[in-house]
C-alpha cells in the first residue's frame, strides 16, 4: 500500500482550505476599518446592514471553503481505503496449498514453525488469516503448556490483520480531525492548526509506518528517522523553554 501520498494530498487540500479562510478573514476585516471611515454617513440602521453584510460575506465564503475541504478530503479518503481494503480482502490466489495441507494433516506443528509460517507470508493478509485461525483452533482446547504460542511481535502482526483495516483509517481520520481543528472556529485559531500541518502530516505517516505489518528495512529505517527527528526537536523545545524560565526567573 502506498498510502502516504493520500495523507500528503490532504494535508494540501487543508492548507489551501485556511488559505481561503485567511483571505475570508483579510477582506471581512478591510470592509469592517472601510465602515468604521465612513460610518457617520450611515443611519443606525444602514450601518447595521452594512455591517451583517460583511459578516455574512464572510461566513458563507468560509463555509464554502470548509465544504469544498471536506469533499476533497472524502474523494481522498475513498481512494486511501480503497488501497488498505483490496490489500486486506482475502485471495484464493494467495492461499498455500502446501501450508495449507500441513494445517489440515495430523501433524502437530510446533510453535517455531508456526512463527517460520508467518515470517514466510508476512507480506500475504490472506495466509495470516489463515495462520492466526488454524492458532486459535489449535489452542483452543488444550492446556497452556501445549499451545502454539508466536513470538510478542508476531502475535502483534496477526492482530493487525485481523482488524483488516481499521487501524489505517484510524490513522487517517486522526490526522484529518486534528488538521481541520481550526475550520471549527475559523476566526479564532486557523492560523494554529495551519502552523502544525507538517507535524500533522508526519506522525500520521510515522504511524502508517509502524502499522505496516511487514517492515522491510527502509521502512524500519525510517521509522527509526523519525522517532530521532522527534526526539531532536522535543530536546531543543524543552531547552528553549528552560532557558526563557531561567531568564524570567531572573526579572
Amino acid at each position: 500500500m502506498e498510502l502516504e501520498k493520500y495523507v500528503k494530498a490532504t494535508k494540501e487540500i487543508i492548507w489551501n482550505a485556511y488559505s481561503e479562510i485567511e483571505a475570508a478573514l483579510m477582506e471581512r476585516d478591510e470592509e469592517l476599518e472601510r465602515q468604521k471611515k465612513v460610518h457617520w454617513q450611515y443611519s443606525k440602521e444602514k450601518a447595521d446592514q452594512e455591517y451583517q453584510k460583511a459578516v455574512d460575506k464572510f461566513n458563507t465564503d468560509t463555509q464554502t471553503a470548509v465544504a469544498n475541504c471536506r469533499a476533497a478530503i472524502q474523494k481522498q479518503k475513498d481512494g486511501y481505503m480503497k488501497e488498505v481494503h483490496d490489500y486486506y480482502r482475502a485471495d484464493g490466489s494467495k492461499i498455500d496449498l502446501n501450508d495449507m495441507n500441513l494445517f489440515k494433516s495430523e501433524i502437530v506443528l510446533t510453535t517455531d514453525e508456526v512463527t517460520d509460517m508467518i515470517h514466510k507470508h508476512i507480506d500475504n493478509p490472506t495466509m495470516l488469516r489463515v495462520i492466526h485461525k488454524f492458532i486459535m483452533e489449535f489452542n483452543a482446547h488444550r492446556s497452556e503448556d501445549k499451545r502454539i504460542i508466536p513470538p510478542h511481535e508476531e502475535l502483534h502482526t496477526l492482530r493487525l490483520v485481523e482488524l483488516n483495516g481499521r487501524k489505517e483509517e484510524k490513522i487517517f481520520d486522526t490526522f484529518v480531525h486534528l488538521s481541520c481543528e481550526g475550520m471549527r472556529h475559523p476566526d479564532e485559531h486557523y492560523t494554529m492548526f495551519q502552523s502544525r500541518l507538517d507535524g500533522y502530516e508526519e506522525d500520521a505517516v510515522l504511524s502508517l509506518l509502524k502499522a505496516k505489518i511487514y517492515k522491510d528495512d527502509a521502512t524500519q529505517q525510517r521509522v527509526k528517522q523519525i522517532e530521532q527527528k522527534q526526539r531532536d526537536e522535543r530536546s531543543e523545545k524543552n531547552k528553549r523553554l528552560n532557558l526563557d524560565s531561567g531568564l524570567g526567573n531572573r526579572f
